[in-house]
């Protein structure tokens, strides 16, 4: 499926991190998310009900990360990916979750992540 509704660096906060330490602070994640359907009915009907509303996206991510708890990057990833799904009419969802304190990279736009791709 060609089609998809894509959102891109989309800021949460929550704990997040191997070390408990780590996890005390609230931390930036950088989300990208890609949701893959078929656009065409909506494109047709100019109708908002027959495509996936991209402001419904975001809330329901802010819901399920902001202030939550997480020791894995792969985790977030993984549940995000999981919401989109049980939440959404989406045929694949990637999801790539980018932590930019994860290291001292040097650079203020530097950052470790990871994406994942999962299919219905």
């Amino acid at each position: 499926m060609s089609d998809a509704i894509i959102i891109h660096g989309a800021l949460f906060h929550c704990h997040i991190g191997v070390g408990e330490a780590e996890r005390t602070k609230l931390q930036p994640i950088i989300l990208d998310v890609r949701l893959s359907f078929n656009t065409h009915p909506s494109a047709v009907s100019g109708d908002l009900a027959h495509t996936i509303d991209y402001a419904q996206v975001h809330a329901a991510l802010s819901t399920h990360i902001v202030g939550k708890s997480f020791v894995l990057i792969e985790t977030l990833a993984e549940e995000v990916a999981q919401l989109l799904f049980s939440q959404f009419p989406t045929e694949e969802a990637t999801v790539v979750v980018k932590k930019p304190q994860a290291l001292d990279l040097g650079s203020p736009e530097a950052w470790a992540g990871i994406e994942i791709t999962r299919r219905r």
